[in-house]
């Protein structure tokens, strides 16, 4: 719901060649990179792939959430009203946080479940932003 009415997207600022680079040269390392590094336990291979996946989408878009929640209440910036700005540098701060994550998610493979994988993406979020 916020994202549909609190948020804005710019139709006139155009990302730089050298953000869309960075952008897809991180989400290469978190899919590509830390899916098939987890790969390598004999039990956890396949789920590890699905999991980061998860893991990745599910934290990017929570931390964009988090971090505009965040700006707005405290007001640390300029864009402290609503419609908030969504653009690539706020894509690739929640690919930071991503990969924050997955790094998380590799200390505790095979030991947790989904669900607290979840819980974890959550309690790290807060933290984050």
């Amino acid at each position: 719901f916020l994202f549909i009415f609190g948020t804005k997207y710019s139709t006139t600022e155009l990302y730089s060649p050298d953000e869309y680079v960075i952008f897809r040269d991180i989400m290469a390392m978190l899919l590509i990179g830390f899916g098939y590094l987890m790969t390598f336990l004999r039990k956890y291979g396949l789920g590890a792939v699905g999991f980061t996946m998860l893991l990745t989408a599910l934290g990017m878009q929570l931390s964009i959430f988090m971090e505009l929640f965040v700006r707005f209440m405290y007001g640390s910036d300029h864009h402290s009203h609503l419609p908030l700005p969504v653009n690539l540098m706020t894509i690739i701060d929640s690919e930071f946080f991503a990969a924050a994550l997955l790094i998380s998610y590799g200390a505790v493979i095979g030991r947790v479940s989904p669900v607290c994988l979840v819980g974890i993406m959550l309690f790290e979020c807060f933290f984050y932003s």
